[in-house]
């Protein structure tokens, strides 16, 4: 629930800001096959939800690195296939790339989300794109959604240099694409395959396929998220105790040896910063436990107030997986470099 609004918010947000001509793109040089994988990967449980095969084509011929925003595009992406699963019972949805070099460190990149899905009659097509609608009324009760996926992805591609554009025919399947001239050294994909550049390895797959062993004391107030906190970390395989604030967090790593505090920040009786400035007064130079920060803050500002009080990292609710993941396998992996060297 909290992703979902999350995710309602930023697009209100984003579109907004592209009105407001306020939005600016960050390019980043990146792995566009690697990338595209990353974008399904999280999308493959709606498809399986409803027996649908989720597949990524991409032309071998098509350059692999290019500069691009990441984070626009995968967004883009991302609206494209999720209004493709919404709208299909049963078949198969495809992204597919197609890409050329063109010389002069540049190429064009045709992207294309096809699905089997009901299809859209012409005279509905136009609305499409339109902000906070859908094709009619009755779509909105048997779909559900805001309407404002496919807004979004139209002017984020504008905004990239493009346009969005869909084929379609009522009861024969839907095909949205766009185009991209990017930056690119022009060596394609079939030129340098993915292990070339070394292993690519999802965080919340690398959690699964080498449990971690970190004994972690948790300070949250909040029952639900103690919930969700223990489930993770256990899945992962660490050993959890809980604080309900953070003077039981104070009192109970002075007790007992923890490889981590993950601690909120906001609690009764002790907040978390008050916790983490009297932990680090009472090692005073010694061994320094690790602290990260978990707050529903994620303004600016917030990161370095953090740190400011002691913290080590910083993680916004709702936390996700990979992002965990990521951050407990740092702290693994510093335990058993110090370990070694020992």
């Amino acid at each position: 629930s909290g992703t979902d609004l999350l995710m309602l918010i930023n697009d209100i947000l984003d579109l907004s800001k592209v009105e407001a001509d306020q939005l600016e793109l960050e390019p980043l040089r990146c792995d566009l096959p690697a990338l595209c994988r990353e974008v399904l990967r999280p999308l493959e449980t709606l498809a399986d939800a409803k027996d649908l095969d989720l597949l990524l084509k991409c032309d071998p011929a098509t350059p692999r690195w290019v500069t691009c925003d990441p984070l626009r595009l995968r967004q883009v992406i991302v609206n494209l296939i999720n209004n493709a699963i919404k709208f299909t019972e049963s078949g198969e949805i495809r992204l597919e790339i197609v890409g050329e070099y063109q010389g002069e460190n540049r190429g064009r990149f045709e992207f294309r989300v096809v699905d089997s899905g009901v299809g859209i009659a012409p005279k509905i097509q136009r609305k499409l794109f339109e902000k906070f609608t859908q094709a009619d009324a009755s779509t909105t009760r048997q779909y559900g959604g805001t309407g404002l996926g496919l807004a979004i992805s139209k002017q984020l591609v504008e905004l990239m240099g493009s346009g969005l554009e869909v084929k379609s025919e009522l009861g024969q399947g839907a095909t949205f694409s766009f185009t991209l001239e990017l930056p690119t050294d022009g060596v394609s994909i079939a030129d340098q395959p993915a292990g070339a550049m070394g292993p690519e390895v999802d965080p919340t797959e690398a959690a699964d396929l080498a449990p971690l062993s970190l004994r972690v004391l948790v300070a949250e107030d909040n029952v639900f998220n103690q919930t969700v906190a223990r489930h993770l970390l256990q899945h992962m395989g660490c050993t959890v105790d809980m604080a309900k604030n953070g003077r039981e967090a104070l009192n109970m790593s002075a007790a007992a040896e923890y490889d981590l505090i993950l601690m909120d920040c906001q609690m009764p009786e002790m907040d978390g910063y008050e916790a983490t400035r009297l932990i680090r007064q009472r090692e005073k130079g010694g061994p320094r436990i690790p602290v990260v920060a978990l707050t529903a803050n994620a303004m600016a500002g917030d990161r370095e107030a953090c740190l400011a009080a002691g913290m080590d990292h910083y993680l916004a609710k709702p936390v996700v997986k990979g992002d965990l993941a990521r951050t407990l396998q740092v702290i693994q992996k510093q335990i058993n470099s110090a370990t070694h060297t020992v």
